[in-house]
């Protein structure tokens, strides 16, 4: 019995290097998928998968060299990666990257509304997803966050989407205000011809005697200024159109 100890402390230092070499190898391989492909999302999720094939065949090596020495050093390291990063998180996040690189609900350069989150999408990683929100400013988010949540892929459709509400006295002519709002905005807008993107105004409820208005439009957002700056541009519309007829705004 004490006479094998010498051979299994060998085993351990041999499953160490393997180990060692192996890792370091997936960890070298996913920091150049990393860097070299920044905007092609595909070429970085091979670049990780090919990182998981070395960690999974350093396993099998660990395993098939090494014995019991090798089972000891995957379950210390599986268990201190566990305590130090989450491994249930992790593994979760890893699902949820595939699902979406299987099903590709958006892409690099895509103008997303993800998580909550608004913004252009940056990278798709195994276990999270980038955004460049506003200011410049980079949101990154879980990818179980992004598959368990809504998905709103801007940049699929040509037109769209935009409201904003406003009110009116009760006093005031609603018939005359919704015609000239929409008069107003058509105007603006003489390139939309398509009967599907037409303004449109629901004026659906009274609160405090004034008449709530849901002006709404269809637009077309080119990158992520577009939504704020087309949201104000329909106010504008919808106040210079009132003001010109002289409508009262103020109580």
């Amino acid at each position: 019995m004490f006479g094998s100890l010498p051979s299994f402390w060998n085993d351990i230092g041999n499953a160490v290097w393997i180990g060692i070499i192996g890792f370091l190898s997936a960890f070298i391989v996913y920091l150049l998928s990393a860097r070299l492909t920044k905007k092609k999302t595909w070429l970085r999720f091979i670049g990780n998968l090919l990182a998981l094939v070395i960690v999974i065949w350093t396993i099998k090596l660990l395993l098939d060299s090494t014995g019991a020495a090798g089972v000891m050093v995957i379950l210390g390291t599986a268990l201190t990666g566990a305590f130090a990063l989450g491994s249930e998180t992790i593994a979760s996040d890893f699902v949820s990257g595939i699902k979406l690189f299987a099903s590709r609900p958006f892409t690099s350069g895509h103008l997303v509304t993800i998580a909550g989150q608004t913004g252009v999408v940056k990278d798709v990683g195994l276990t999270n997803t980038t955004l460049v929100s506003y200011g410049n400013k980079l949101t990154i988010i879980r990818n179980s966050d992004v598959v368990t949540g809504s998905i709103i892929n801007h940049s699929t459709q040509p037109m769209q989407f935009i409201e904003i509400q406003v009110t009116l006295p009760v006093s005031q002519d609603l018939q005359k205000a919704v015609s000239v709002i929409l008069k107003e905005i058509k105007e603006s807008s003489p390139e939309i011809t398509d009967d599907r993107y037409m303004p449109g105004i629901i004026c659906g409820s009274i609160v405090r005697d004034r008449w709530v208005m849901i002006v709404y439009n269809y637009v077309k957002l080119m990158d992520l200024t577009c939504l704020d700056d087309e949201k104000t541009k329909l106010m504008l519309t919808t106040i210079r159109a009132l003001v010109q007829n002289e409508f009262v705004l103020g109580k």
